[in-house]
């Protein structure tokens, strides 16, 4: 039996008369659960992004004094912004959650009839581009640009400047992505809530 099947037979079977539970109050229950599945990312995002904020000046300054080197120091400062980036895009409503930046502005100029209409190259153009601007095209974006800086620090000082400076932001790039599978797991199962409902209207 499915965790959310359990969940639906202790609703059903709380309370001494195991009263079955009015359909508003299941629509009300599902609307709870889903708001305080928002309210736990929007919380667990503000520590994240706060302590991020938090990195950059300290984290800069660390490595122009320990690696030196300009190009070092604004790979990091590019790899906190993408972070940073990333964490914009969960901060949206939960329908735009399939991680589009500019949510539906970008994505009513170029619909799928638009793109249809243009030649393949384009539309290929246009899918590559949405998908750049998106939260997994930013996160992958982000690993790039965090192994271009492990490799600059190991070409300029070998292992021994691998430290809690490029550790972190390793860190803040999977924390993010936690985040979101965490919290987009949690929608799914709660969407999937709609489903084990049942018709009852008390009196």
């Amino acid at each position: 039996m499915s965790r959310l099947r359990r969940l639906d037979r202790a609703i059903l079977s709380e309370g001494a008369d195991s009263t079955p539970i009015d359909s508003d109050d299941q629509e009300s229950l599902i609307a709870h659960l889903a708001e305080q599945n928002n309210a736990s990312r929007r919380f667990f995002l503000r520590v994240l992004i706060a302590s991020i904020l938090v990195e950059i000046p300290i984290s800069v300054l660390g490595m122009r004094l320990s690696v030196g080197g300009a190009r070092p120091v604004a790979l990091l400062l590019v790899c906190h912004v993408l972070t940073l980036i990333n964490g914009l895009y969960d901060f949206q409503h939960p329908s735009e959650a399939r991680g589009e930046l500019f949510g539906g502005a970008f994505g009513a100029s170029i619909d799928v009839e638009t793109t249809r209409r243009n030649t393949d190259v384009v539309g290929k153009l246009v899918s590559a581009g949405k998908w750049l601007l998106s939260f997994y095209g930013i996160l992958v974006l982000n690993t790039v640009v965090l192994l271009q800086l492990l490799r600059q620090v190991y070409l300029l000082h070998g292992f021994e400047a691998i430290d809690t400076l490029l550790i972190l932001p390793v860190i803040n790039i999977i924390a993010m992505a936690l985040v979101r599978k965490w919290y987009g797991d949690i929608s799914r199962e709660i969407r999937a809530l709609h489903g084990l409902k049942y018709k009852f209207k008390t009196a």
